[in-house]
């Protein structure tokens, strides 16, 4: 492997960490650049820029003091102890926000598709190590460990229908066996790390919410593939049904390694193989964290990068002993 291009890779992982974990984030960024102009520049901040409300206190704080000519340096003989810029959220809801805003815009899917022949292969242990060091992720794990290390909660499934893109097909609104479309023996599947228009993905319920998804929705429903109306479906897996947990980089290149299909480029998922073995796969946060949008050695082969985004479990097949509509909005 080249060394360069490995450190590279898991140099972007490490900016992915530490804007997730608050240590390098975008209010920090703005905020210096604030009292910078504010100093040398009469300008207006924009304080609905900051997209913590506990970063736009310690912004408008930061302000006042600057206006008023009063100290920001700690060392200063009359300063007095400032409201701080990034403090761990007490409300969990608060870290799956910030981890669906920080992938939103650090890892972006056109970007590195279109680079996908010069990325970096990047070593899954390595990346593995980097990510257990996360506060967010431990912080998630210990009030929701089924989204974090799973196992997949049979129970707290959901399966959510919202219009999706112009370009897209129409899509059924309603969700029954007989429009499933199944991955096992489908020649026409996608050969991609995350395929289209086959199966269906759910996200777990967590802290009285329909998951992850439902959330990302809600954050971005003004532009047009996100947009309602929207439906919202429980389903229920069988007791027997049989699904594969990912829960690091390591266990994703050993899982595409194990169902190999030559993808455009690199290796990828052979997901009707898949279908013969599983019912399910759950893409787990950990795994999330240390593999969206990275590509990884396997041999002298490479494992093309996914864009799962969020947790998800991609059902290949029927399964399911029950699906209840519960939530419509128009």
């Amino acid at each position: 492997m080249n060394v360069m291009m490995q450190a590279d890779g898991l140099r972007e992982l490490e900016r992915r960490l530490a804007e997730l974990d608050g240590e390098v984030d975008w209010d920090a960024i703005r905020l210096s650049e604030a009292i910078f102009h504010r100093r040398n520049v009469s300008v207006a901040i924009d304080l609905n820029a900051i997209h913590d409300d506990r970063n736009r206190e310690a912004l408008q704080d930061f302000l006042r003091r600057i206006d008023a000519n009063l100290p920001i340096d700690p060392e200063a003989a009359n300063y007095s102890p400032m409201k701080p810029l990034t403090t761990p959220p007490t409300d969990p809801r608060e870290d799956i926000d910030n981890f669906i805003h920080t992938f939103e815009h650090v890892t972006s899917f056109s970007s590195t598709w279109d680079n996908l022949s010069s990325r970096e292969r990047v070593s899954a242990a390595e990346a593995d190590a980097l990510v257990r060091n996360s506060p967010l992720l431990r912080r998630l794990e210990a009030s929701a460990p089924e989204i974090v290390e799973g196992p997949l909660r049979f129970d707290s499934q959901y399966w959510i229908k919202n219009p999706g893109a112009h370009w897209m097909p129409p899509a059924e609104t309603m969700l029954s066996e007989a429009l499933f479309v199944s991955a096992k023996g489908n020649a026409a599947i996608q050969a991609r790390p995350k395929p289209f228009y086959v199966g269906l993905f759910t996200s777990t319920g967590v802290f009285n919410t329909y998951g992850m998804w439902r959330a990302y929705l809600e954050a971005y429903e003004s532009s047009p593939p996100f947009q309602r109306p929207r439906r919202t479906w429980a389903v229920v897996p069988r007791p027997d049904s049989v699904v594969r947990e990912i829960t690091s980089a390591a266990q994703w290149v050993d899982f595409v390694v194990a169902y190999p299909r030559r993808g455009e480029r690199f290796l990828v998922p052979d997901w009707r193989a898949v279908a013969e073995d599983y019912d399910g796969i759950h893409m787990t946060l950990s795994a999330i964290l240390a593999t969206d949008g990275l590509c990884f050695a396997a041999g002298d082969d490479t494992v093309e990068c996914g864009h799962w985004h969020m947790e998800s479990t991609f059902w290949l097949r029927w399964c399911f002993e029950s699906t209840t509509l519960v939530e419509t909005l128009e």
